[in-house]
């Protein structure tokens, strides 16, 4: 998502206060960080919300698609033995279209954006809460309160989904376009075709899931970064979820796979320098890890 914090660090007051207190007390604070916790709740709540949407589309698939099948094919078949195929395709362009036109409606940009932005300010309380779990632990405050930066995130994280819904909803209607044209050349009975379009919608469902998964996954360690750094934090520990889906723990369910993101568990990283295989936690496909901040820096 790529988005970066540029202003000079505006720390909280309470903050300055606390850390100034640490210091005349010279400690070198090293208690145990709480996790910070995965939103997979807004993970699940926005894909049922893009899954809603889609449903509705699929009615219209169903009534003016799939019912149409077999007059369709039959009459496909018919004006392929004279090599006369215009009427046939005409009739299925104003059927798929009908349906891109539902796309637009049930999962075009605004509607999109709306589903997004709802679920990106409910991701974004999460996040807020879970960070100052950690300065709360530590420093005995409630840091981030206000970030006058959000607004722009959201905005930008709204619009990339609405991208990436409007990618897969063309994607769909050219997929299920393709099907029933090769079928009829095929010779495939409609039952053969039907099965075809029903394959494809479930592969349409499992991306919109990838996609709820990945994008919610890469706002949380946007925000992370964005209110870490906004404090001063500039180095932080990579924290996996330390269970078996962590890709790369040998024994899970992933041990071969790469880049190793058990491989960084434990390790320090600047947010100024991402690693070069993964990028900052939350920001590979589907990551699940985390920044646990380095405070010491801010009471040394």
């Amino acid at each position: 998502m790529g988005l970066r914090l540029k202003t000079q660090p505006q720390i909280d007051v309470a903050l300055r206060r606390r850390i100034a207190w640490h210091k005349r007390r010279g400690n070198r604070y090293k208690p145990k960080m709480p996790p910070i916790l995965h939103p997979k709740q807004f993970e699940r709540s926005y894909y049922r919300d893009l899954l809603k949407s889609f449903t509705k589309v699929l009615e219209i698939q169903k009534t003016t698609l799939e019912q149409a099948l077999p007059a369709l094919i039959a009459q496909g078949r018919l004006e392929l033995q004279p090599q006369r195929f215009d009427d046939f395709n005409a009739e299925l362009s104003v059927i798929i279209e009908g349906i891109a036109v539902e796309f637009g409606r049930d999962l075009g940009q605004d509607e999109v954006k709306r589903i997004a932005s709802l679920h990106g300010v409910g991701v974004a309380e999460f996040n807020r809460k879970q960070n100052n779990k950690v300065f709360q632990r530590v420093l005995g405050v409630d840091v981030f309160n206000s970030d006058p930066w959000l607004a722009s995130a959201l905005e930008n994280y709204a619009a990339e989904n609405a991208a990436l819904i409007s990618t897969l909803s063309t994607k769909h209607v050219n997929n299920v376009r393709g099907i029933v044209t090769r079928g009829v050349r095929q010779g495939l009975a409609p039952n053969a075709v039907l099965a075809q379009i029903r394959d494809q919608v479930g592969k349409t469902k499992a991306n919109l899931r990838l996609i709820a998964r990945d994008q919610v996954s890469k706002l949380n360690g946007q925000l992370t970064e964005l209110r870490q750094t906004s404090v001063g934090i500039e180095k932080y520990t990579w924290r996996t979820s330390m269970d078996e889906r962590v890709r790369g723990r040998p024994g899970g369910r992933y041990p071969g796979a790469s880049p190793s993101h058990w491989a960084h568990e434990g390790e320090v990283f600047e947010w100024a320098k991402p690693p070069a295989d993964t990028g900052h936690p939350g920001n590979d496909f589907q990551c699940r890890c985390y920044a646990e901040p380095i405070l010491e820096d801010l009471i040394e």
